[in-house]
């Protein structure tokens, strides 16, 4: 006798009978029963997009998706997200998470529970890009105290790359009249107000 277990953690008793039309003369030994212990199991995955390319010093907006893809609801949902080397954190939110930082480098956002066939509302991670040219590499993962059945799908990478960005200027000054014949000094000065170095 095959059957499919309930999708949510339980206690199952299994009983089975026997009887006949012939007498029987021990029936207390025609009754069984069969113990099991379901175990949840909830296979969550995450997502994450963000730009592929962004001017150096400007703001970079994750989006991260987590879906539980069953059988059970899923416990203690956590997510990390490890921010790349030389970017600024700025903030990280999602209905229904509770977000903090560690500096500059890591996020992690929890919720209690999520339902079998759910998916999360989106969590927003921004940070600022770096002021110099770089390819930057995001990687979040997702984890839960439900045993997960495949883990292959827990991890999600968003690649960006930072072009620089020089704001360079010149200003020049010069007398407002000179005698015929006359000499003329030119001043030229050049800035580069950034926020990448100007080549």
């Amino acid at each position: 006798i095959v059957v499919t277990a309930p999708a949510q953690a339980t206690s199952l008793t299994n009983t089975a009978s026997v009887a006949s039309t012939t007498a029987d003369p021990n029936p207390g030994n025609n009754t069984a029963t069969a113990p099991t212990t379901v175990t949840a199991s909830a296979d969550l995955a995450i997502t994450k997009s963000g730009p592929a390319t962004v001017v150096a010093g400007a703001p970079i907006a994750y989006s991260l998706t987590v879906r539980n893809n069953g059988p059970s609801d899923a416990a203690d949902v956590s997510v990390t997200d490890t921010l790349p080397a030389g970017i600024t954190f700025v903030s990280a939110s999602g209905g229904g998470w509770s977000c903090s930082s560690i500096g500059n480098v890591s996020v992690t956002c929890t919720r209690p529970a999520l339902a079998a066939s759910a998916t999360a509302p989106v969590i927003t991670v921004t940070v600022t890009a770096p002021a110099s040219a770089a390819t930057l590499s995001n990687s979040a993962s997702v984890s839960s105290s439900t045993s997960d059945p495949d883990p292959a799908n827990n991890t999600a990478n968003a690649s960006t790359t930072v072009t620089a960005s020089a704001d360079v200027s010149v200003a020049k000054l010069g007398p407002a009249t000179v005698t015929a014949s006359g000499a003329l000094s030119y001043q030229v000065d050049v800035a580069n107000a950034g926020p990448s170095a100007a080549v």
